[in-house]
C-alpha cells in the first residue's frame, strides 16, 4: 500500500508509528515541524518506557530470556493495550519470591 504524506518528516512519522505496529486510520499533524516535534516525543515515551520496563524486569531477576520477554509484553501492553487474547496466550507472574519472574501459559 502507498501512502502520500505532505512532507518527509510526516513519512518519517508514519514510519515510526508502523514500526511501532500501529494499524488502521492514523491521524497526523499536517506541518513538518509539528511531526518532527511528534516523532521526538514519542521516541523519548518509548524509551522511557523500555528503560522502566528494562529495570524492573532487572530488578525482579530470572534469565535473560524471562527478562527480554517480559520486557516484550510489557512494551506491546505499554503501545496497543492489554487485550484479553495477550493474557491468555502469556502472563508474566511474579513468583512466591520477589526475585524471580515466572511465565505461564
Amino acid at each position: 500500500m502507498r501512502v502520500k504524506c505532505d512532507s518527509r518528516q510526516q513519512a518519517e512519522l508514519l514510519v515510526g508509528l508502523v514500526k511501532l505496529g500501529l494499524r488502521g486510520f492514523i491521524s497526523l499533524p499536517a506541518s513538518a515541524e509539528d511531526c518532527t516535534n511528534c516523532s521526538l516525543r514519542l521516541n523519548e515515551r518509548i524509551a522511557q518506557a523500555r528503560a522502566a520496563f528494562e529495570a524492573l524486569a532487572e530488578r525482579r531477576g530470572g534469565n535473560d530470556k524471562t527478562r527480554a520477554e517480559v520486557v516484550e509484553l510489557a512494551m506491546h501492553w505499554f503501545i496497543h493495550g492489554r487485550d484479553h487474547k495477550d493474557r491468555k496466550e502469556v502472563q508474566a507472574v511474579v513468583s512466591e519470591s520477589p526475585a524471580r519472574i515466572t511465565r505461564q501459559g
